[in-house]
């Protein structure tokens, strides 16, 4: 006998946790708006562990409008930036309204949510009321010519459920957000402008960091890591004059497309696993790179022979 489920909602008969995951996975809008499928379905996102606040399509329809209309670059750019913020007022709104903890939250936003204070709020509300352990911050630029500082108080990272932080597009002008950062076990900087003295405090300050990864940041001249703590670190599209790592406990390094132009010292006896990639996908061995990274790597047992079959294939 075959039965006609034509119409029936197997979805909505699911548990609320096995619910709650799936639309974890979605983005903040579209979280919401599964609201409006049914009664059963109206306070599910509520309970979800991730958060996503993708506001950068905003910024990007409110750029777009602004080149290609007339009548709304009349708007002077503080209209912009408040109707922007106006909009993505509804972050706050959002966090106050979810009814459980977090386990990760990414948000986007622009430079002026420093100055309105926006920022601020939303992190100590992350870390007070939602207990997020895993924290995504990023920071969009509407105008080249605007440039806001990261100004954050001092210790705002420090929560003791706050595992994980990446930010991206900010501009750190000291490591005060970082103070007594005992809590931190992954940081991620894709993309942040800070001074080698600013990336040195960081790292001192984050007691029990295990993986640090620095993407396309700028500012940096000289990286100097003397970590006994840290397991991973990973350099990607970096422009130095100067590398100087010692960090006995390092298992996993990487250097991709990372530009060293006066010296290198690596001293990581534990190195189990190592990447590079040079900007143009060729190592030749005639160039003083490569001779640095072979006297390290002759520190560090069994990588080797390894590295020099990849030399071998991609030249």
């Amino acid at each position: 006998m075959e039965m006609n489920i034509e119409g029936v909602d197997q979805i909505s008969s699911l548990p609320d946790a096995l619910l709650s995951r799936i639309i974890s996975h979605l983005s903040i809008s579209e979280s919401i708006r599964t609201s409006i499928l049914s009664r059963r379905w109206k306070n599910i996102w509520k309970s979800s562990s991730c958060l996503h606040f993708d506001t950068n399509f905003l910024t990007k329809f409110c750029i777009d409008i602004y080149h290609r209309d007339a009548s709304f670059r009349d708007y002077d750019r503080k209209r912009l930036y408040d109707e922007i913020s106006r909009a993505t007022g509804f972050v706050e709104r959002v966090i106050d309204t979810h009814e459980t903890k977090l386990v990760s939250c990414s948000i986007y936003h622009i430079e002026d949510s420093f100055k309105s204070g926006l920022v601020e709020r939303l992190i100590k509300n992350l870390k007070e009321k939602k207990l997020v352990e895993e924290l995504s911050l990023v920071c969009e630029q509407l105008f080249v010519s605007d440039t806001f500082p990261c100004n954050l108080p001092p210790g705002i990272f420090f929560c003791r459920t706050l595992h994980v932080l990446e930010l991206k597009g900010y501009r750190l002008k000291d490591a005060s957000p970082f103070e007594s950062c005992c809590n931190l076990v992954t940081l991620r900087l894709n993309s942040v402008n800070l001074d080698d003295k600013t990336l040195s405090r960081v790292i001192f300050n984050c007691t029990f960091l295990e993986d640090l990864c620095l993407c396309s940041c700028t500012g940096l001249k000289k990286i100097e890591i003397h970590d006994k703590n840290l397991k991973s670190l990973k350099l990607n599209g970096l422009d130095l004059e100067g590398i100087d790592i010692e960090a006995m406990g390092l298992s996993t390094l990487v250097l991709n497309s990372v530009s060293c132009s006066v010296y290198m010292k690596i001293n990581t006896p534990s190195l189990v696993e190592f990447g590079f990639c040079s900007d143009g996908g060729r190592l030749q061995k005639s160039t003083q790179i490569y001779s640095r990274i072979i006297d390290f790597l002759e520190r560090c047992c069994g990588l080797l022979v390894s590295f020099l079959g990849l030399i071998s294939l991609i030249n």
